[in-house]
């Protein structure tokens, strides 16, 4: 047999994928019980892990044998280098049975695997290893591709030879193939034992970030990571809660911690002439205990600080972010860029946050793991020069628009089959026509751009999908193109108009665009928008300036280096009729009409029957899955079948959207010429997601265990169709909850904060515009507190929300105002509002005046003072200006800390509340008065009204005044039942009225309490002209 690996598109783990070689070279052949076989190497098996491992004699997997049956061949019976075992087909599941292989790496390392399969669904498989590496903690999760889940944690102490047990859980009915859990142990092994990097960090691309919904409060925090990155500012940790936060970015290369325990933000920092983003790695240990925190870098320099208040508990609601806070806006802290490069070891108060966001992410929506590989990946150290590798249509590379309004100039060479992919995409603001974009039109260079007066295209004649190197250079401004392919150039003069520049402000794109702008390019006239490259890309320069994996501020399915290869532009297929394919990313397959070509298939896996490809649908609409999506690569005819007797049953629904097909009797079941006749309907739901699924699995009708076991193209298999979302603008929503106001004739009112809300699930609200329309009348409009007097026709919310609008009403007539939202694309629904006019008719409904005495001080209340208005509203506001007087004293307004200042100026509802007084001053007079006019919602009543004070004398008299009686006692008291006075008509406090001593009783003394308790009083003696209140 052959030891080969086609191209398939199975549910395998990203950074997990199956290889895609094809044995075009190094072939050898090696002995098994079963007799000789031959195993196959791609020339370029040093660039995986497994190829690494192969390398020397001591690297072989020993033959694989059913442990009751050692003398049958189960599964690639090759003792040949790991390479090739990984190529093995899937295993079909066989009950009672147990699969045992060796790896010898080196006389101090062995692995036993024991692969035991259960009868029922829950199956285990244990995995012994005893080693003498270096001491190190590793723990590590990954998915195959039916969502089997296997969980690794070991400890490696370097004194002893222990031997760590692997548990790996399986929750799939049909055992993957005993390669791909080779891989993974072998995986293990090279981590455990490589001196440089590590294999459970994360690897984030400027989009991902990872979020674990978590409620806590505790008064201490332990924090730890380690990372490595070029990205000088960024967000690497947040636990996020209603008012309290702690939050580790990096600002200029420093890393600084801001903690809020909700008195106040503290900021600790890294020292200051450390700079880390050096793409090495450091290690962070953030230790708070109650007021206390400590930093720790790299286990070498600490810095503290201490955090206000009283209260220590760290109250979090929302839960912990790593990288980057996704769609996440209940808290604002300020714009946070997203992580780029790698994280490992995230640990919050002992919660390693990355494994449990993967393990919530499961059940928990909110639980989100985006964007996310499980190794650190080399392009976070790859220089500017080094190439770009586009592993598929979704990929892409996103850099900072640096394009000038003048235009530009971009270099770069590439190389790719593909005749439909975008190139390099930059766009302007939403509300902007702007736009360049070059991509790959029918296999020739097309280049759109506008600048606001009409699409100027450029195509190039040269054909460039040839899967050779061509070199590209494009020049663009207001006057000319200039596109060069391989020397050979195209020009031509962009549209007339009145627009000069060029405004372009979003990210420039390479290679691909991401999902939430394809549908922006393809309305822009881009027709390869959906479809990045399958290719790479080298030498990339912008106006001068080499610009590569160092500069890039996102990336998405790409890798450093050049990993694609297109051996059929070699034209390997010579034979008459031959035509070649390219399989994979470096193999081909040669064809031809009338089998057997002159040179032999090398591309198909034996054991694979289907072959399944992604399809893309937009946001909310329906796409129909045919036979060109999922394709049989076996011949019917040739397993002695039809395709009625194919079926397809769905395991697992799509999340996002809905299947409609035509099902047999048995449900959720269809014949593949079901398929080919009817189709499978995908329906999206219509929300925000870019990526759906769903779980199908293929097999064979009337097939014996016999037939299954020995015809191991016919098994059951298990496929996952991937559903690409395209995003699509969907329209700004506003709600309202009151839509009718009341404004006083000539009067301002204050828009509310509260006057409108506005939705939208894919623009940001802070970009969104609101846009006014008003009526024929001409009596009111709305302006801003920034620009009075100008009529608003458009505004932001967060004008809106700042109180910076108001409407004005200048005449009579009642009016009415429509306001939009408008995301640059569409308009959200209109909303009216209706203003109704109310006349000025103030009424002084009381007007008493007020008596105070002479040096005394009075409260001018509502009673004394008001005015009332039919249908005036809780927002009306009525102020009081004093226009001339008092003479003999002040008006004054108490402020809200209680202290009394001088006014002329004070409210309606400031009287009501009893902070309007009148203080006599100066003076012996028997009245006093003032003039003043009143407001209405800041409207003149035109009219002036007069206040009386008359002043009155006041009389002091003796209420009681019994004298003291003494009988067969030494001492008494003098209360206020026996002597108190006090004044009238007006009642004077206690405290005011004072004694003054004349003479003195002559048999005895008077004292006073000064101080003390009953038991511990403290006595003055009083004498001539001493005092004391009646209080």
């Amino acid at each position: 047999m052959t030891c080969s690996m086609g191209h398939h598109h199975r549910h395998h783990p990203k950074g997990h994928r199956p290889s895609t070689d094809s044995p075009a070279a190094g072939c050898w052949s090696n002995s098994s019980s079963s007799g000789s076989v031959t195993c196959c190497n791609n020339n370029d098996r040093q660039n995986t892990l497994a190829g690494q491992l192969s390398e020397g004699p001591s690297s072989q997997i020993s033959p694989i044998h059913r442990k009751n049956k050692p003398h049958e061949e189960i599964i690639g019976e090759c003792d040949c280098p790991v390479k090739n075992l990984l190529r093995t087909t899937n295993c079909t599941r066989q009950p009672q049975q147990q699969y045992y292989a060796t790896f010898q790496q080196q006389p101090s390392s062995s692995i036993q695997l024991h692969h035991h399969f259960q009868q029922q669904q829950q199956q285990e498989t244990t995995t012994k290893l005893t080693t003498t590496s270096n001491s190190y903690t590793h723990s590590n999760r990954i998915f195959n591709r039916d969502k089997s889940e296997l969980k690794v944690s070991s400890k490696y102490d370097n004194t002893n030879n222990n031997d760590i047990e692997y548990l790996v859980r399986r929750r799939s009915y049909y055992c993957d193939s005993l390669a791909s859990f080779v891989k993974f142990v072998l995986t293990l092994i090279f981590c455990l034992t490589s001196t440089i990097g590590t294999c459970n960090a994360g690897s984030f691309y400027g989009s991902s970030f990872v979020s674990l919904p978590m409620q806590d409060a505790k008064s201490n925090t332990d924090i730890s990571f380690r990372f490595r990155t070029s990205r000088s500012e960024s967000l690497l940790f947040l636990a996020a809660g209603k008012t309290d936060y702690c939050l580790i970015m990096l600002q200029q290369g420093i890393l600084k911690v801001h903690i809020n325990l909700g008195a106040g933000e503290t900021e600790v920092s890294t020292p200051l002439n450390i700079r880390l983003d050096d793409v090495a790695w450091h290690e962070i240990v953030l230790t708070r205990k109650n007021a206390e925190v400590e930093l720790t870098l790299d286990n070498v320099h600490t810095s503290r600080a201490e955090s206000p208040g009283r209260y220590y508990e760290l109250n979090i609601h929302y839960g912990l972010f790593v990288g980057g806070m996704g769609d996440f806006n209940k808290v604002f802290l300020g714009n946070q860029k997203n992580f780029r490069g790698c994280m490992e070891d995230v640990m919050y108060n002992g919660i390693d946050v990355l494994m449990g966001a993967e393990d919530a992410a499961v059940n928990n929506p909110e639980a989100k793991v985006h964007n996310i590989d499980w190794e650190c990946a080399e392009q976070f150290s790859a220089p500017s020069n080094v190439p770009i590798t586009f592993l598929n249509t979704d990929a892409y590379v996103a850099f900072p628009s640096w394009i000038s309004r003048n235009g530009g100039e971009v270099t770069f060479s590439f190389k790719t089959i593909s005749s439909n992919s975008v190139l390099l995409y930059n766009n302007g603001h939403m509300s902007s026509k702007d736009f360049i974009a070059l991509e790959i039109y029918s296999g020739n260079l097309r280049f759109l751009l506008d600048q606001g007066n009409g699409v100027t295209e450029v195509l190039h004649p040269a054909q460039v999908d040839t899967g050779i190197w061509h070199n590209v250079s494009l020049s663009f401004s207001s006057d000319q193109i200039h596109l060069e392919v391989d020397g050979q150039a195209a020009v031509k003069k962009p549209m007339a108009g009145p627009q000069r520049f060029i405004d372009l402000t979003d990210r420039l794109y390479i290679g691909g665009i991401s999902l939430k702008k394809k549908s922006r390019a393809i309305k822009d006239g881009v027709k390869s928008g959906s479809s990045g490259l399958q290719g790479c890309i080298t030498d990339l320069y912008l106006d001068g300036r080499n610009i590569g994996f160092p500069e890039v501020l996102e990336t998405y399915e790409v890798r450093s280096g050049c990993s694609w290869e297109f051996p059929c532009a070699a034209a390997p297929c010579t034979g008459v009729g031959e035509s070649c394919i390219q399989e994979g990313m470096n193999g081909y397959t040669c064809t031809c009409k009338h089998p057997p070509c002159k040179q032999q298939q090398t591309h198909v896996m034996s054991g694979d029957l289907l072959e399944v490809q992604a399809v893309q649908v937009e946001e909310g609409r329906s796409l129909m899955i045919t036979p060109k999506d999922i394709q049989l690569i076996q011949s019917p005819e040739k397993l002695g079948i039809s395709e009625h007797e194919i079926y397809l049953q769905i395991i697992e629904l799509p999340k996002y959207g809905s299947l409609k097909f035509v099902e047999s009797d048995e449900g959720r079941i269809l014949s593949y010429q079901s398929l080919r006749d009817n189709g499978i309907l995908y329906t999206h739901a219509a929300g925000e997601n870019t990526e759906d699924s769903f779980i199908f699995e293929s097999s064979i009708a009337g097939l014996t265990t016999e037939d299954l076991a020995n015809n191991s193209p016919i098994r059951r298999q298990r496929f996952i169709m991937k559903i690409r979302i395209l995003p699509v603008n969907d329209r700004p929503l506003i709600t309202v909850e009151r839509t009718v106001f009341k404004v006083v004739e000539g009067s301002t009112l204050p828009l509310p904060t509260s006057l409108l809300a506005v939705s939208d699930p894919d623009t940001q609200l802070d970009k969104l515009i609101l846009v006014v329309t008003y009526n024929e009348s001409r009596d009111g409009y709305i302006e801003s507190s920034t620009r009075l007097g100008e009529r608003v026709s458009s505004f932001r919310l967060a004008e809106l929300e700042a109180g910076l609008l108001q409407y004005v009403q200048r005449g009579k007539l009642e009016n009415s105002i429509a306001i939009q939202a408008w995301d640059g694309e569409h308009y959200s629904n209109m909303v009216h509002f209706r203003f109704e006019v109310i006349s000025i008719e103030l009424e002084l409904s009381n007007n008493t005046g007020i008596s105070v005495s002479l040096g005394g001080n009075q409260y001018i209340t509502a009673s004394n003072l008001s005015f009332v208005s039919p249908g005036l509203g809780p927002d009306a506001e009525i102020k009081i200006e004093v226009v001339s007087g008092p003479s003999y004293g002040r008006l004054q307004r108490q402020r809200g800390n209680g202290k009394w200042i001088t006014s002329r100026r004070f409210t309606q509802k400031q009287i009501e509340k009893k902070k309007v007084r009148y203080v006599h001053s100066r003076g012996n007079p028997r009245s006093d008065y003032f003039t003043f006019t009143a407001q209405l919602n800041g409207n003149p009543v035109d009219k002036t009204y007069t206040f009386s004070i008359n002043f009155i004398n006041i009389n002091i008299q003796a209420v009681r005044n019994h004298g003291l009686r003494l009988e067969n006692v030494g001492e008494s008291v003098i209360t206020e039942n026996g002597l108190m006075y006090q004044t009238f008509p007006q009642r004077t406090p206690d405290s005011k009225i004072m004694y003054r001593i004349l003479s003195l009783p002559r048999e005895g003394n008077l004292v006073i309490s000064k101080s003390g308790s009953a038991a511990n009083n403290v006595f003055q003696t009083l004498a001539v002209n001493s005092s004391f209140s009646q209080e």
